[in-house]
C-alpha cells in the first residue's frame, strides 16, 4: 500500500532534512500518556515497497521527497497549478500553493521531530493528504465584505482527492485517509466552538484509524498559516486543541480498519472507491446514521458522482 514506503520514517526515525531551522530535541511528554516521553513512544520502521500503488503513485511518492520539486509536482498532480498565486485570507502568509508546500514540509519536520507525540503510522499517505488537504480552494474561493473565503473547501475536497488516488492507483487505505483527512482537517481547530458541529468524542469516531494523522495534518496547517492577523496565542491555543483531540481519540480507540476488500465486493467498487466509501460511511456513523442507513447513502453518493464525472472516477 501506498501509506508506507521506502524512504519514509515515522515520527522518532531520520528524515531528509528540511529547510527550516532545527530545533533541539528533547523529551516530551505524548498527549493523554502521561509519562510516556518523546524517547519511549514505539517507533514505526520504514517497510518495503507499496502493494497496491502503481507507477504514477511511484512517482508522486519520490516528488514528495525533500527538496520539494514544484514543477514535478503539478506535472503529476495538474490540479495543484490552479493554486499558484491564489491570493488567500489575512491569517496566510504564503499563496494557496505555497501554503500546501509549507504544509508538507512541516508535517515532514514533525514526523521527524514529535512534537505533539503523535503515533503516525501511515507517513507516506499523511504526506500525500497533506499535499491535496487545499486541493479545493481554487474552485470555492470567495469574497465577503473583503474577506477572503474557501466555503467548503474541505468536503469538496475530499471528493476531488479521492478521484486524484484514484487517478494515481492508490489502495483503499490511502485513499480513505486521504478523503478523510482532507474533510476533517479544519475540525480540530473549531472544537471549543459553540457551535461545532464536531466536538472532540465525534471527531474521533470520524477520523477512525487515522486520528493521529489527522492530528498532524492540523498542526502543521496551523503553522504553515503565519499572516498579519496570526497571534502567539492563536498557535499555543491550536497545540492544546490537536493535543486534547489525540487525547480523546486515543481513549475511545482502538480503531479497526474496514474490510475494503469485503465492501468493494458487496458494492461493486474499485480498490479506491472502497477507500472514499468506506471514509463517508465511517463520518455518517460519527453524526448517529446506523450502519445501513451510511452504507446506502455513502454507496449512493459515490454512485451520483461517478454519473456526474464530479468527483471519483
Amino acid at each position: 500500500m501506498l501509506c508506507s514506503s521506502p524512504g519514509w520514517r515515522s515520527a522518532g526515525t531520520s528524515a531528509s532534512p528540511d529547510s527550516r531551522p532545527r530545533r533541539k530535541s528533547s523529551a516530551r511528554t505524548s498527549p493523554g500518556k502521561p509519562g510516556r516521553s518523546r524517547a519511549g513512544r514505539t517507533r514505526t520502521p520504514a517497510v518495503g515497497s507499496s502493494a497496491g500503488g502503481g507507477a504514477s503513485t511511484v512517482a508522486l511518492l519520490e516528488a514528495l521527497r525533500q527538496p520539494l520539486d514544484r514543477e514535478e509536482l503539478i506535472r503529476l498532480v495538474p490540479e495543484l497549478g490552479l493554486s499558484r498565486s491564489l491570493r488567500q485570507s489575512e491569517y496566510h502568509h504564503l499563496d494557496a500553493l505555497d501554503h500546501v508546500l509549507d504544509t508538507v514540509r512541516l508535517v515532514r519536520r514533525e514526523l521527524e521531530e514529535g512534537e505533539l507525540g503523535a503515533e503516525v503510522r501511515r507517513p507516506a499517505g499523511l504526506l500525500l493528504a497533506a499535499l491535496l488537504h487545499d486541493i479545493a480552494k481554487p474552485v470555492t474561493r470567495g469574497e465577503l465584505d473583503g474577506r477572503v473565503l474557501f466555503v467548503a473547501h474541505d468536503t469538496l475536497g475530499a471528493r476531488l482527492a479521492a478521484r486524484i488516488c484514484a487517478r494515481v492507483g492508490a489502495d483503499a487505505e490511502t485513499a480513505d485517509l486521504v478523503a478523510t483527512l482532507t474533510e476533517l482537517h479544519l475540525k480540530i481547530g473549531f472544537l471549543n466552538h459553540r457551535f461545532t458541529d464536531y466536538p472532540a468524542p465525534r471527531l474521533a469516531r470520524a477520523a477512525g484509524p487515522f486520528g493521529e494523522e489527522l492530528a498532524v495534518l492540523c498542526w502543521a496547517d496551523r503553522l504553515a498559516a503565519q499572516g498579519p492577523k496570526l497571534k502567539p496565542e492563536h498557535l499555543s491555543r491550536h497545540r492544546e486543541l490537536c493535543a486534547g483531540f489525540l487525547r480523546a481519540s486515543r481513549e475511545l480507540g482502538p480503531y479497526p480498519l474496514p474490510d475494503y476488500g469485503e465492501l468493494a465486493g458487496r458494492l461493486g467498487l474499485g480498490r479506491t472507491e472502497a477507500g472514499f466509501v468506506a471514509s463517508r460511511i465511517r463520518l455518517l456513523e460519527a453524526r448517529g446514521l446506523k450502519r445501513r442507513e451510511a452504507v446506502g447513502l455513502a454507496s449512493g453518493l459515490y454512485r451520483y458522482l461517478r454519473g456526474t464525472r464530479t468527483a471519483v472516477e
